[in-house]
């Protein structure tokens, strides 16, 4: 009987949070994800810039590759709630995205 190794469920894995329409796709972030805490989350580009100074002090927070460490549900909670709602490029891409599937709908 073939077995799986155990070490392989404790390994970080990168998960995608992405943004699909019929025609766009937008990649808003991607965590690296281990079996405890910390937890990597790296931005896209203009979503960093435009939050990078937006989190609370204990967040570590790395200009040279996009990246936040969170350390706990409450910090992760707090960076996904400025990430996804706080920032121009974010509302930006949601209302396109938003407009060209309205009208995709509509031409059908």
């Amino acid at each position: 009987m073939d077995r799986t190794d155990a070490n392989d469920s404790y390994s970080p894995s990168d998960y995608a949070f992405d943004l699909f329409t019929t025609e766009y796709k937008f990649r808003v972030l991607t965590m690296r994800l281990g079996a405890v805490y910390p937890i990597d989350l790296v931005l896209d580009d203009d979503i960093f810039y435009q939050t990078w100074d937006s989190y609370a002090e204990e967040i570590k927070v790395s200009k040279k590759n996009n990246l936040i460490v969170v350390q706990n549900d409450d910090e992760l909670k707090d960076c996904l709630e400025i990430i996804i709602s706080k920032n121009e490029k974010m509302k930006f891409v949601v209302r396109k995205m938003i407009e060209s599937e309205t009208a995709l709908r509509a031409a059908n």
